[in-house]
């Protein structure tokens, strides 16, 4: 069924491997690779990532206005496929950075803003609930796996050509 809503997409056209400087041959190839990637485009996760976590923080506070934090919500999301589509490498991983990234950023600010407002009590209590944040990560790996995806599919498509059209 899944194959049907997403058919496979071809790798993109006139990219170099990604993996053509790797020369790991220790037991965990596939997890060090994907460190590997994530050093040589540090770009592709990090600034998506410092977009995601104000953006977060905005939606989930819903500060200054209702309107805003929608907003605020609909450019968080665009961050992360926006990871998935530059690190088209491993799209779901620059995603999955992206968000982690984003996390860090939110409880940072979460955190010092409870502790400045005298409750660190509920520091301890919001840090301890780490459900919010593996969905956010699971959510960031779908972001990004679907502007990969998506990337892949535009390329793939063929343009129509343009020719004079006969009368």
């Amino acid at each position: 069924m899944a194959s049907r809503l997403f058919p496979p997409a071809p790798p993109l056209p006139g990219k170099p491997d990604p993996l053509a400087g790797f020369g790991y041959r220790g037991r965990y190839p596939g997890f060090v690779s994907g460190f590997y990637l994530l050093a040589r485009n540090p770009i592709a996760w990090i600034l998506p990532g410092a977009v995601w976590g104000p953006a977060e923080l905005m939606f989930q506070t819903g500060l200054p206005a209702p309107l805003l934090g929608t907003l605020a919500s609909l450019v968080a999301f665009a961050a992360l496929i926006a990871a998935g589509w530059v690190g088209w490498q491993r799209p779901w991983l620059f995603g999955l950075a992206a968000a982690a990234l984003g996390i860090v950023i939110f409880s940072t600010v979460v955190g010092t803003a409870l502790v400045t407002a005298g409750y660190p009590d509920a520091v301890a209590a919001y840090l301890g609930s780490a459900s919010r944040e593996l969905l956010q990560l699971a959510f960031g790996a779908v972001a990004g796996w679907y502007g990969g995806y998506l990337r892949r599919r535009l390329a793939a498509t063929p343009t129509p050509a343009r020719g004079n059209r006969r009368r």
